[in-house]
C-alpha cells in the first residue's frame, strides 16, 4: 500500500508538473496570438496606406497628365520632349548633388558630436579626479595632517577646466593651501615666543630645584615633537601620493594592486622613521 501511495504522489507530481507547463505554453501561445495580431494590424495599416498612396498617384495623373493632339507637328514634338528631357536631367542631377551635400553635412555634424561627446567625457572624468582630491584633502585635515603643496596634475586640471566654475579653482585650492601655512607659520612663530620668552625671564631661586625636572620634561616633549613631525611628513607624503593616484581612480584593479603595495612601503618606512627616532 505504501509503495502505490508513493506512485501516486508521483503521479500527482507529474500531473501537477505537466499543469504548470501546459498553463505556461498557454500563456506563450496567448502572448504569440497578441504579437500575430499586431503584425497582422500593422501589416493591414501599411496595405492601407499603400492603397491610398495608389490612389493618389492616380489621381495625379488623371489630373496633371493628358494626351497630345496627334495633328501638332512630329519636329515641335521632338524639339519639346528635348527640351524637357534636359531640364529633368538638370534637375535629377541637382537633386543628386544635394543629396550628397545633405549626406556630408550630417556624416560632419555626427562626427563634432562624437567629438565634444568625448571631449565632454574627459571633462566630466577630470572633474571627478579633483572631487576626489579635495574630499581627500578634507578628510585628511581633523587628522591634523597638512598638504604640503598642490600636484602639479591637479593645477593643470584646474585649469583646463576653468571655464566650468564660478570662481578660478586653482586660485581658491591656493587660498586653502596659504591658510594651512600661515596656520603653520603663526604656530611656529608663537611657541618660538614661548621659548624665548621662558629663556629670558629669570627664574626664582626658590625654583631652582626644579630647573632640572623641567629640562627633562622639555628634551621629552621635543622628542616627542619630532616624532609627531616625522609622522605628520609621512602622513603629508601620503595625501600627496594620494592626489598623484586620483588620475589612477578609473582602473580600480590596478588601483588596489598599486595601494597594497603602497601599504608595505609605507610600513617599512614608519618602522625606519621609528628606529631612527
Amino acid at each position: 500500500m505504501s509503495e502505490l501511495e508513493k506512485l501516486v504522489d508521483e503521479i500527482g507530481l507529474e500531473v501537477g508538473r505537466l499543469a504548470q507547463h501546459m498553463n505556461q505554453e498557454k500563456a506563450n501561445i496567448s502572448e504569440l496570438q497578441q504579437k500575430m495580431s499586431s503584425l497582422v494590424r500593422e501589416t493591414e495599416n501599411k496595405k492601407n496606406e499603400k492603397n491610398e498612396l495608389e490612389q493618389e498617384i492616380r489621381r495625379l495623373e488623371r489630373d496633371y497628365f493628358r494626351e497630345v493632339d496627334h495633328c501638332r507637328q512630329i519636329g515641335d514634338a521632338k524639339d519639346r520632349l528635348l527640351r524637357e528631357s534636359q531640364c529633368l536631367e538638370r534637375a535629377l542631377e541637382d537633386i543628386k548633388k544635394s543629396n550628397e551635400k545633405m549626406r556630408e553635412e550630417r556624416s560632419s555634424f555626427i562626427a563634432e558630436c562624437k567629438g565634444k561627446l568625448k571631449t565632454y567625457d574627459e571633462y566630466i572624468s577630470a572633474n571627478e579626479k579633483l572631487k576626489a582630491f579635495v574630499e581627500v584633502w578634507l578628510s585628511k585635515d581633523p587628522s591634523n595632517f597638512q598638504l604640503i603643496s598642490l600636484p602639479e596634475m591637479i593645477r593643470e586640471t584646474a585649469r583646463k577646466l576653468s571655464g566650468y566654475y564660478e570662481t578660478p579653482l586653482e586660485a581658491t585650492l591656493e587660498s586653502a593651501l596659504q591658510q594651512v601655512h600661515a596656520d603653520v607659520r603663526f604656530s611656529g612663530a608663537v611657541d618660538s615666543d614661548n621659548s624665548a620668552t621662558a629663556t629670558d625671564s629669570p627664574l626664582p631661586a626658590q625654583d631652582a630645584g626644579a630647573v632640572s625636572g623641567v629640562e627633562d620634561n622639555m628634551e621629552t616633549e621635543a622628542a616627542t615633537s619630532d616624532v609627531l613631525l616625522d609622522s605628520q611628513y609621512v602622513e603629508a607624503s601620503r595625501l600627496r601620493m594620494s592626489a598623484l593616484d586620483v588620475s589612477m581612480l578609473s582602473s580600480v584593479s590596478k588601483s588596489d594592486a598599486v595601494t597594497g603595495k603602497k601599504t608595505e612601503g609605507e610600513d617599512t618606512m614608519n618602522q625606519g622613521d621609528t628606529g631612527i627616532c
